[in-house]
């Protein structure tokens, strides 16, 4: 009967034949170590899902290095990506799991970021992600519609993050009456606020970091789910109203249809420019590997992980499409966004 050793280096060996240069992929792994980067705090749900990757991704990498997990917070993602870009090497030895709020900000955005994001080699990604809007028990804001004629303080980080941007789209597409409050260092911080009653909610949430950190609030309905916020509903709360589904406005549609296709690159692995190709294949083929191994599967079940993994093709794939987008349209998005930011 084949141990586990002994299939790993069958399988090495038929990748070998397969790709070109494998062998040589596989030589510049052994002994190494490979650093994965994350562009969030540690404790961060992104750091978690980090490192559950981490822990079953070196037996899937021909050579077996040591893969060590490094937080580097700040600006909301860019530190990291920005890193990631100019400072690491760039021979697959240094990786990152990135923020997905910044795919397209280059695109939505007046600022200038320090890297090219369809330079980066995107490796894949571990999930897809549905954002929701929920408020506690406390608000007396219990349906959307209340949210219409009562105001309801919601919590968010970044003045420009999703938390932020969200509510306020929400208050000039369909009339609610949300005042958003930022500046909340990490989701452990907004979720106290509300326990504290600083804050009545959260917009733009994502529903598996929800149901990671505050299960026990949405079972015992210290907090309900108002409104999901995705390209479609997602099947397990399925009776809960999608944004989309709310609004006829073609250009707010195609504005909101262009912001939530970033979820479905939920969580993204990117490596830097200029790693070699057949290294680039390599790590995409072992991350496929690792998050279909069912001791990955069984870790993310016991951790309530959402596990849905995107190829890093498929994510490459919809970043230049969506780049690729006219002028006019992107124009259009940019100044509602901008009008959004700007209201009280």
């Amino acid at each position: 009967m084949l141990n586990r050793k002994t299939i790993s280096r069958f399988g090495i060996l038929i990748f070998s034949l397969m790709v070109p240069g494998a062998a040589f992929a596989d030589d510049f792994y052994k002994g190494r170590q490979l650093t994965l980067m994350v562009g969030s705090g540690a404790g961060s749900v992104n750091d978690a899902y980090a490192r559950l990757l981490a822990r079953h991704l070196r037996r899937h990498i021909p050579g077996d290095p040591n893969i060590v997990v490094q937080a580097v917070p700040g600006a909301s993602g860019v530190t990291a990506a920005a890193q990631l870009y100019n400072n690491r090497p760039r021979d697959g030895s240094v990786i990152s799991l990135v923020q997905r709020t910044l795919l397209l900000e280059p695109l939505l955005s007046d600022r200038s970021y320090p890297y090219d994001m369809l330079q980066f080699n995107w490796l894949g990604s571990l999930n897809r992600e549905t954002n929701v809007l929920v408020v506690s028990r406390e608000s007396k804001v219990k349906t959307l519609e209340d949210a219409k004629t009562i105001e309801a303080v919601l919590a968010a980080a970044a003045p420009d993050s999703d938390g932020v941007l969200y509510p306020k789209l929400m208050n000039m597409f369909i009339g609610t009456r949300f005042k958003v409050v930022a500046g909340y260092d990490g989701d452990s911080k907004m979720m106290l606020s509300i326990e504290r009653g600083e804050t009545e909610g959260r917009g733009g949430v994502p529903l598996g970091a929800l149901k990671v950190s505050s299960a026990d609030k949405l079972r015992d309905g210290r907090i309900k789910i108002l409104l999901q916020l995705g390209l479609r509903r997602d099947p397990e709360i399925s009776e809960i109203p999608n944004l989309l589904e709310l609004i006829s406005d073609p250009v707010q549609k195609k504005l909101l249809e262009l912001l939530f296709a970033r979820q479905e690159m939920g969580r993204p692995l990117v490596a830097p420019p200029g790693v070699p190709a057949e290294r680039v294949a390599l790590l995409r083929n072992s991350i496929k590997a690792a998050t279909s191994d069912p001791e990955y599967l069984a870790d993310a079940a016991r951790m309530k992980f959402e596990v849905d993994y995107l190829p890093g093709e498929k994510v490459q794939e919809m970043l230049e499409r969506l780049y690729s987008m006219p002028k006019p349209m992107i124009d259009q998005s940019k100044r509602l966004i901008a009008e959004a930011l700007a209201s009280k």
